[in-house]
């Protein structure tokens, strides 16, 4: 496709230079006959010009040599039953070295959401692909159960890496009564709820509210009170799992924080960021 963009953009600027210099030298005599007068006309337009093109060097260099592992994965990726029962293409590019790598790159397609890409790059290189999170259950001596939400996007209301999980664990922990509240820690992360270029009909129909805490990615509930405040609610599942583990909590399901001297009594660790990143 660029290679198709780039021909068509240089015929158009062809064309124009052509019609440039064809322009209109024809005159007109009167041979001897008063000349009849002629409409004023326009003062003419001055010329187009064209900025000058400076050519780029680098597209008429030899193509970089493509790293064994690079070739490697690329072959692999290529020839996955999984990838080639898709249309696709590929091109791969390496800062300061360029295109290194291609697999059908001008077959046009229509764009995905590609996004989540640089979200992922951006992780990888900021975090690093060994990054985990956890979410932590903790017994305040004020006599509070509190979550610290670690920002786990994996975390669930059931399974392995979920509320319920963390429920089994305190209940496992010997807690059987909360006489304070349910405190949710949710100050890892700001208050932004949604990213400035989501458009109304993204949110929260694609993507759920932003939050420390999410569970399910946030998207199983759409109402106001659950887009403001998804943490708080959230919470609330995790109230519902330890009432189910035996574990009666008196209080309220509040906005907190962990105050100095509380214990973890539960903990779940995600999966590494490089295992995050693959998942849709």
């Amino acid at each position: 496709m660029r290679r198709i963009l780039t021909s068509a953009l240089a015929l158009a600027l062809l064309a124009a230079f052509a019609s440039c210099r064809s322009g209109d030298t024809t005159t007109t005599r009167s041979h001897g006959r008063a000349p009849t007068p002629s409409p004023t006309a326009a003062t003419p337009a001055p010329p187009p010009t064209t900025a000058p093109c400076t050519p780029d060097p680098a597209l008429a260099a030899p193509p970089a040599a493509v790293p064994p592992d690079l070739a490697l994965a690329l072959q692999r990726f290529t020839t996955d039953p999984r990838v080639t029962a898709n249309r696709f293409g590929l091109s791969i590019s390496i800062d300061g070295i360029g295109e290194v790598g291609t697999y059908q790159p001008d077959l046009p397609l229509l764009p995905a959401s590609n996004q989540k890409l640089l979200m992922a790059m951006g992780v990888l290189a900021v975090l690093g692909p060994d990054a985990r999170f956890t979410t932590q259950v903790r017994s305040a001596p004020d006599g509070n159960l509190v979550i610290v939400a670690g920002g786990d996007p994996s975390l669930t209301a059931r399974g392995p890496n979920s509320l319920e999980a963390l429920a089994a664990q305190v209940r496992a922990a010997g807690i059987t009564a909360v006489p304070g509240a349910l405190v949710v820690d949710d100050s890892r992360y700001d208050t932004m709820r949604r990213a400035a270029g989501w458009q109304d009909w993204q949110f929260p129909a694609y993507v759920g509210p932003l939050s420390a805490l999410m569970v399910d990615r946030n998207r199983d509930r759409r109402d106001p009170a659950f887009v403001a405040d998804p943490a708080v609610a959230d919470a609330e599942l995790l109230h519902v799992a330890l009432a189910a583990h035996g574990v009666h909590v008196a209080g309220p399901t509040v906005h907190g924080s962990a105050p100095d001297g509380s214990t973890v009594v539960a903990s779940l660790t995600s999966a590494p960021a490089s295992a995050l990143g693959g998942r849709g």
